[in-house]
């Protein structure tokens, strides 16, 4: 009991001090009567913010005459004067000097002036002077310096890496294609052997050639088409798919060894027109027949490789493609902001934390544009692809996340609303 008598004296003591003392002469004192310590650091913060301001203030009235703004004399007496009765503390110079009158006068002289400049900052104005002056001395500054070359390497970067991906992508594409052609062609040789050979009735001089070109096409379409494959699995990394292809190109079966002129211990080449000839000449036309049905351009090893280079060339085109085209859409507002407030004066070290969020917003937005918006849509309404789409999305990611909420929003329209009923109507059974 003595104990809470002794903790009432303290407290009524410091109220006795504290008795009469505003917030405002608080903030003017060197050492205010006050023992809380969240109370003081909040005063200490009030104290740095005005001898902010007031630089501040000084900088943006320095800038706006250099740069023929007309300034009121009012403001410019008031920012003076509070810039004379205050030390690099924040406090008073002497006490009863900073009366609420001049505070107001102040803070309103600041607001007339921050509207007078703007875009510019008072931040901006100094980086942007220490920049320069650091740059006519000989030395480089990195405060301001690293924002423009992080992005600028970043941007580089990102462009590199696309460029490789969609150069990897029209390869494979194009040695899928070549794959699928050689089909066709391989089909249509082979057809025409067999026309040439069922039309073969006087076996004459003439259709053997003929047998033998169609024969030869044959072999060039399936060489094609294993070069291809061959090709297509180096691409994607499967070396030993490649191995097996080339494998079977060295050692051909039986029925192509025969028809193509590929004996053991031959160069696995085609052969010239008159040693399809003499093929020919050699076999005849059941034993070629007999071949070329025994003979097949698709084989389970060719057909898995150009299987997984579909699959790879989709991943490619519905994925990594349209993420990388949304982080050069980002990318490319930031340089562009990047470039305009430097030219309106209004660019300071934060920008490199506020804008960094659009690059991974940018790379999430081109990732998934094709979840929202189909390719087909695109095609016949804009006459955009789903890459254009990717690219204007991450400039802007704004707008993709709006079209989001605006869905969100008509689909939350359409959900049945459920209805309670008043608890004065619930009866408890017995």
């Amino acid at each position: 009991m003595s104990y809470n008598t002794e903790d009432k004296n303290v407290n009524d003591e410091h109220d006795d001090q504290n008795k009469g003392e505003s917030v405002f002469s608080s903030i003017n004192k060197d050492q205010p009567s006050i023992s809380d310590e969240g109370v003081l650091s909040s005063i200490k913060y009030l104290q740095e913010r005005r001898f902010v301001a007031v630089t501040t203030s000084l900088i943006m009235i320095g800038y706006a005459a250099e740069s023929g703004y007309k300034l009121s004399q009012s403001d410019v007496k008031a920012i003076l004067d509070m810039a004379d009765a205050v030390d690099p503390k924040g406090k008073a110079v002497s006490e009863n000097q900073i009366t609420p009158d001049l505070e107001s006068k102040f803070w309103e002289a600041l607001s007339h002036i921050s509207n007078l400049i703007k875009p510019a900052t008072a931040v901006a104005i100094r980086e942007r002077s220490d920049f320069l002056s650091a740059k006519s001395g000989g030395q480089k500054n990195a405060v301001f310096s690293s924002t423009i070359e992080f992005y600028k390497r970043y941007l580089w970067i990102a462009l590199a890496i696309t460029l490789i991906m969609h150069g990897y992508y029209f390869y494979l594409g194009a040695m899928i294609g070549e794959a699928k052609e050689s089909i066709q062609r391989f089909d249509s040789a082979r057809t025409a052997a067999f026309t040439a050979i069922a039309s073969d009735k006087q076996n004459s001089p003439q259709m053997n050639s003929a047998i033998a070109i169609n024969i030869s096409s044959v072999c060039a379409a399936l060489d094609s088409w294993r070069s291809s494959n061959e090709a297509i699995s180096a691409a994607n990394l499967h070396f030993g798919d490649a191995g097996l292809i080339k494998a079977m190109a060295e050692k051909p079966i039986t029925a192509e060894a025969a028809l193509c002129g590929k004996n053991d211990g031959a160069d696995g080449s085609i052969p010239a027109s008159n040693d399809l000839d003499k093929v020919a000449e050699k076999n005849d036309l059941n034993k070629v027949t007999e071949n070329l049905n025994r003979f097949r351009v698709v084989d389970p090893v060719t057909q898995r490789v150009l299987s997984r280079g579909g699959r790879y060339l989709s991943l490619v085109d519905h994925f990594a493609l349209p993420l990388l085209y949304g982080t050069l859409g980002a990318l490319a507002y930031i340089i562009r902001s990047l470039s305009i407030s430097i030219r309106e004066i209004r660019y300071s070290r934060a920008f490199q934390f506020e804008q960094g969020l659009q690059i991974p917003l940018g790379a999430l937005v081109g990732a998934t544009v094709g979840l929202v918006v189909s390719p087909e849509a695109l095609n016949t309404a804009f006459g955009l692809t789903v890459l254009g789409l990717a690219f204007g999305f991450g400039y802007s990611v704004d707008v993709f996340f709006a079209l989001i909420d605006g869905l969100i929003g008509r689909i939350a329209q359409k959900q049945p609303q459920r209805e309670f009923p008043p608890q004065g109507d619930a009866t408890t059974k017995t």
